[in-house]
């Protein structure tokens, strides 16, 4: 199984005190985290702008995950084409609602902030 991470999903242990990673691990078992590279830019610029909550984001992506390069430059298409290559066989971290219900449009599940302390899943 390979999980997507998307920006706010990777500022979420900043933001809200979460560990994403294990609870990634926790619902859906052993993963390689993946986040595209679209993603990666789209911390940067907001970190370079002095936001702290997209540093620790960007940090993250870049010792927790597997950068993937993706043909999109918008963060959304790219973690919808990341998540899209696998045939089935991943899964997305995100709180954004219109990327969640286009993933669950296209048959991916999708892990997310549930009551501010937790990830859940919601499968299609």
């Amino acid at each position: 199984m390979r999980v997507v991470f998307d920006a706010n999903g990777l500022m979420t242990p900043s933001q809200h005190n979460v560990d994403v990673f294990d609870e990634a691990e926790r619902l859906i078992g052993g993963y390689d985290a993946v986040v595209p590279d679209a993603v990666v830019r789209e911390l940067k610029a907001l970190a370079d702008k002095g936001d702290k909550d997209a540093a620790v984001g960007l940090r993250f992506a870049e010792e927790r995950c597997e950068v993937v390069d993706t043909e999109p430059t918008h963060g959304d298409d790219a973690v919808v084409e990341t998540a899209e290559a696998t045939e089935g066989d991943s899964a997305v971290v995100t709180n954004d609602a219109k990327l969640k219900d286009r993933l669950l449009e296209r048959n991916v599940p999708v892990l997310y902030l549930r009551q501010k302390n937790r990830l859940e899943a919601e499968y299609p």
